[in-house]
């Protein structure tokens, strides 16, 4: 069985399985994870009504940290 990536662990914390609202429209949860407002600290919304909560931010920002570690030394 293939391992579950840390963005279905956090759409699976967050309660439900989501899927985006239309374009253009903000229903307040995050469009990575789906999870609600009364599950993060804080809302980053972009254009067209995608949104990236506190939690994913810090979650992609340590993903990048780790592949910039394993990528170092690599030509």
């Amino acid at each position: 069985m293939p391992e579950e990536s840390a963005m279905e662990r956090r759409r699976r914390s967050a309660g439900r399985f989501y899927s985006s609202p239309p374009a253009g429209r903000f229903d307040g949860r995050c469009s990575f994870c789906g999870a609600g407002p009364d599950l993060v600290q804080a809302t980053v919304r972009g254009p067209g009504g995608v949104a990236i909560c506190d939690g994913c931010v810090e979650l992609s920002s340590e993903i990048i940290k780790e592949e910039r570690k394993s990528s170092k030394g690599r030509i």
